[in-house]
């Protein structure tokens, strides 16, 4: 920015968003709610053995 203004950057390395770490963490918090919030006991059991790597 130069006196208020915003220039536009030539040499911008554009990334896919779906590839940033920020957006990744997100997805795995909102499927990790899914599962807390709507699963039952017997399905959320496995899921957390499953997350500990437990079989």
């Amino acid at each position: 920015m130069k006196d208020g203004i915003l220039k536009p950057v030539s040499d911008v390395n554009k990334t896919d968003i779906k590839e940033t770490n920020p957006y990744q963490r997100r997805v795995a918090q909102y499927q990790a709610e899914q599962v807390l919030l709507f699963s039952d006991s017997k399905a959320l059991a496995k899921w957390v053995l499953n997350c500990l790597n437990i079989h």
